[in-house]
């Protein structure tokens, strides 16, 4: 026989997760409670048991460098415990352009940005998987000259030896010319 607990979330209720304020939208059952984050506005569903532990995960927060989110989708940052090719590339890009630590070692980067889009890893990803040609870098600076921001239409991948040979040169174009 089945036990039957009573009802211990409620709509329109407000309760804390390690991830922020969730407020309750729909109770359709224990196991099944539509929930939204209340600071990144992220809906999904779970259950009571896990509202009252406080497990929720705001896959839209940020947790990388303050500015990049996993989001939700197809694309995984880990396959069992190794970090993806896609989730590392990811984020050393956001780690260039927003680490300050990093940036005191490598101050080229102070002033480059990652295109509002790519903050979330499933778009950046997605984009990755259409890009990527193993062995290259990603590269921001060698479709449109002097750009500083990583985005979709600046990026591309390059040969790690074109790629070495420009680095910190205020004309890589030139310097590609001469190889």
């Amino acid at each position: 026989m089945a036990r039957i607990y009573p009802q211990s979330v409620f709509e329109g209720e407000v309760y804390p997760t390690r991830d922020g304020d969730i407020r309750v939208l729909r109770y359709y059952s224990a196991l099944e409670v539509e929930v939204q984050f209340v600071s990144t506005g992220y809906v999904r569903m779970t259950s009571a048991g896990e509202i009252r532990r406080q497990r929720l995960k705001d896959r839209y927060k940020p947790s990388v460098f303050g500015i990049g989110y996993l989001g939700e989708g197809k694309f995984r940052a880990k396959t069992r415990t190794v970090n993806t090719q896609a989730y590392v590339t990811w984020h050393n890009m956001i780690k260039r352009c927003y680490s300050e630590k990093y940036q005191v070692k490598y101050p080229y980067w102070k002033d480059c940005t990652v295109t509002d889009e790519w903050h979330n890893f499933q778009n950046f990803a997605n984009w990755f998987y259409n890009n990527h040609i193993e062995g290259y870098d990603l590269d921001k600076d060698m479709k449109i000259k002097n750009n500083r921001t990583y985005s979709p239409e600046g990026c591309s991948y390059i040969s790690p030896v074109i790629n070495r040979s420009t680095q910190d040169s205020p004309n890589r174009l030139n310097n590609i010319r001469k190889l």
